[in-house]
């Protein structure tokens, strides 16, 4: 009986970690993000640039 009960747990356990493991990797690379990086190091740097749209201009390269 227990073995039968464990069973049934096995896949909605690993879909929970497996989403886990997913929403950590999306969180990580959120952040290490080169754009975001230059983005907020132009608008801290630069008084005049006052909305991101302006600094991912310029991050990346278009302007």
């Amino acid at each position: 009986m227990v073995k039968f009960f464990m069973k049934d747990f096995k896949i909605p356990i690993a879909i929970i970690i497996a989403a886990i493991i997913i929403s950590y990797t999306l969180y990580y690379n959120s952040k290490n993000d080169p754009l975001t990086k230059c983005i907020d190091r132009l608008i801290k740097e630069n008084p005049g640039i006052y909305n991101s749209a302006a600094a991912a201009l310029i991050c990346t390269g278009t302007k």
